[in-house]
Formats: structure tokens, C-alpha cells, sequence
């Protein structure tokens, strides 16, 4: 495992994607973060790399108590690594608590629910959509406030050219439909339609549909 990158020392790793990984790590000033690090074959796509340090600058500008602050972004040489830092949130995500529990009581769904709604009205009203509103992306600290994970696939509409129109991007199970046929006309009303599925999902353990192909 790698010990640094940039002016972050490496503590251990927190989990892999699809995108790349995401590590425990703290500052050259002692502060516990989350550094995530993009796969090196993404890294070296110049249309990857323009939209990502877009995006994370859009991101970047983002100030609300219920979303994780996006601290610092940059390129170690040395390792040929892109990354993202981002306050570490000590507790679990909405996921994890629905695999322990089944199902979450009604009040704790609607406390989730509520704090999830005031983020994403914030970002709303700066014009951006998160696009993959899912329990995975909401996190919880150990005082039981949540946090909204992951703009990694935020939609500016100040500037339309981040995404491009027929492309599906999101998490097919709490995607909308205008989201799933990849029109770039999607607002705020998408990231609600995924809330009220993560809400169904909260309440009784299950998709509001199930298929076995996303197509559908």
C-alpha cells in the first residue's frame, strides 16, 4: 500500500471502487481525512481529467453542514496519482445501517430524510444536482448527522458541457427516469425522486422495484 500521497500520510484503506480508492489519511497539520485516489487508466484520460478537476472545483465551493466539505484536490508526480480530500465522516452510511438493522424506524428514516432534503436543497439552489443520491452516499457521524457523499457526478447547470447528454450516469436503482434515458435536462427533481426511493428503502428494506437487467 502506498504511504503518501502529496502532503498526506496513508493510515489504512477504507474501501475500492470503481473509480479508484479511498484512504484514511491525515495533513501535514495533523487533520484526519478521507483521500481518495482515481484509478491511474482514468487519470490518464484527458477527458476524464478535465471534467474531474471541473467538477471538483464546482464541488469545492459547496459550504453546508449537511454535505462533505471537499478540502483539497491535486496530482502527485511522484506516484502519478489524482486526487481528493475530503473531511472524514466517523460513522456509517445509510446502507450499512439498513444491511444491520433491515429496516430503520419511522422517526430515524424521517430525521435521515430531513437533513438529506436541506443538502440538496442547498446545492439546488447553487445550481447544481448531485445525480446519485443512494444510501451508500449518506453518511452519518457518530452524533447521528448526516453528511451527503460523493458529488462525483455533479451536474452544473452554469455549465452544461460537465456531461453529456445520452449519458446514464448514477446508480440505475435509485435513478429517475429522465436520469436512466440520459437526458441533460435533469434539475433538483431528479436528486428528490432518488431521495424518496433511498426513503422507501429505508423504511422497509426493499426497492420500490426490483429487475434483474438495469435496462428495465
Amino acid at each position: 500500500m502506498i504511504s503518501q500521497i502529496g502532503n498526506y500520510h496513508i493510515i489504512k484503506l477504507l474501501g475500492k471502487g470503481s473509480m479508484g480508492a479511498v484512504y484514511l489519511a491525515m495533513s501535514s497539520s495533523s487533520e484526519v481525512v478521507a483521500l481518495k485516489v482515481v484509478k491511474k487508466e482514468l487519470s490518464e484520460d484527458q477527458m476524464y481529467l478535465q471534467r474531474f478537476m471541473r467538477e471538483i472545483q464546482v464541488v469545492q465551493n459547496l459550504n453546508h453542514p449537511n454535505i462533505v466539505r471537499t478540502l483539497d484536490y491535486g496530482v502527485d508526480m511522484e506516484q502519478d496519482a489524482l486526487f481528493a480530500v475530503m473531511e472524514f465522516i466517523d460513522g456509517p452510511d445509510v446502507n450499512q445501517l439498513i444491511q444491520r438493522f433491515e429496516a430503520l424506524q419511522i422517526h430515524e428514516a424521517f430525521v435521515i430524510l430531513a437533513q438529506a432534503a436541506k443538502g440538496l436543497d442547498y446545492a439546488g439552489k447553487q445550481n447544481l444536482v448531485h445525480r446519485d443520491i443512494k444510501p451508500a452516499n449518506l453518511l452519518l457521524n457518530k452524533k447521528g448527522f448526516l453528511k451527503i457523499a460523493d458529488f462525483g457526478l455533479v451536474k452544473d447547470h452554469q455549465n452544461e458541457s460537465i456531461t453529456q447528454t445520452g449519458t446514464a450516469l448514477g446508480s440505475p436503482a435509485y435513478m429517475s427516469p429522465e436520469q436512466i434515458m440520459g437526458e441533460n435536462t435533469i434539475d433538483i427533481r431528479s436528486d428528490i425522486y432518488s431521495l424518496g426511493v433511498v426513503f422507501f428503502k429505508m423504511v422497509t428494506g426493499k426497492l420500490p422495484y426490483f429487475s434483474k437487467r438495469s435496462s428495465d
